[in-house]
């Protein structure tokens, strides 16, 4: 098989577009990272995994209203990001 090595991913998109994102002015780069961190295992787990709510709840040790906060951010990010595709 020949891949055509200019076509990326879609999940690759989506971790790129998570780890661009810039959380909050007031947030320090160790936080910045660990939320970052969280989302890319919500990504990963809840996204394009089969994991339920409260599976990744017990991952994150958090409960599940917390994950699905951070599952439609995650939903934001990438729509925003979709929307420069058009």
């Amino acid at each position: 098989m020949n891949f055509d090595s200019d076509i990326k991913s879609p999940i690759k998109d989506a971790i790129e577009a998570i780890n661009s994102y810039k959380i909050s002015n007031h947030a320090t780069k160790i936080s910045d990272e660990f939320y970052k961190a969280r989302m890319l295992i919500v990504l990963k787990e809840r996204l394009c995994g089969d994991k339920t709510l409260k599976e990744v709840a017990s991952i994150l040790s958090v409960t599940t209203e917390r994950v699905r906060q951070i599952e439609a951010l995650i939903l934001r990010i990438l729509t925003c990001k979709m929307k420069g595709y058009r």
